[in-house]
């Protein structure tokens, strides 16, 4: 699947530098931040921390500068390069990223939503849609590197983003319970609902009776800036 990506990429002139990772970098490996995370057998090689890793590590080697376009895309998503780029083109927010139907407090934990200084229940953080971390582009600018670093900073907590139960489980939404913590996307998800007033709406799948926004409620309703994990002026457009 490597080979699939790699080629796919090469057939995208908008991508001057690909870079595919079969292992993580020593200086990953060697970082004490993320000692439990790469123990042997973790899973996601350390709940998929490295996305934010590999790239501050890149701008932090001056691989990646500002004024770039950053484009990660997981190798069961490859579908999704080229249509981002194609959207990139006359889209200029700073991340694009996919939508999907599930809501937030189905597949977050509570330890997280308490992270935040929120509730499962608050309409914009866990009534709304969380967006996917599989496939995204972030233009590389003052915002997105505040976005990366904060990431970043919070993935550094294996018990945030790992599947340990929540300390709390009274924290958790009714239906957490019968899903998962989305670890990695969880945090991009409320990182991203910090910064911005609207994500959108979820119609829970799997769970049709679960809590969601109706549609006399306003997301936005009430919404400010989060003071420690807001990026200001953040424009995101899911797709």
């Amino acid at each position: 699947m490597m080979g699939d990506m790699v080629k796919e990429a090469q057939t995208a002139p908008e991508i001057t530098q690909v870079h595919v990772y079969t292992k993580l970098p020593e200086e990953i490996m060697s970082d004490a931040r993320w000692a439990t995370h790469v123990k042997p057998k973790v899973r996601g090689r350390g709940y998929w921390f490295w996305k934010s890793a590999l790239a501050n590590l890149l701008i932090a080697k001056n691989v990646i500068r500002l004024g770039d376009d950053l484009l990660y895309v997981d190798t069961d998503s490859i579908g999704m390069m080229k249509h981002i780029l194609k959207i990139s083109k006359s889209d200029k927010s700073d991340v694009i990223i996919a939508s999907q139907s599930h809501c937030e407090h189905v597949w977050t934990k509570g330890d997280i939503f308490e992270q935040f200084g929120t509730t499962w229940d608050d309409p914009h953080y866990g009534l709304s849609q969380q967006p996917k971390a599989q496939a995204y582009m972030m233009r590389i600018n003052e915002r997105t590197l505040k976005l990366l670093r904060l990431w970043e900073d919070l993935m550094t907590d294996f018990h945030l983003v790992s599947d340990e139960p929540s300390r709390n489980a009274s924290l958790n939404g009714p239906w957490f319970a019968k899903k998962e913590n989305r670890h990695d996307q969880s945090i991009l998800s409320m990182l991203i609902k910090a910064s911005i007033p609207k994500s959108g709406r979820c119609g829970e799948p799997d769970f049709p009776k679960a809590e969601r926004l109706t549609n006399d409620e306003d997301e936005s309703r009430g919404w400010k800036l989060h003071p420690k994990y807001g990026v200001e002026g953040l424009k995101v457009r899911f797709i």
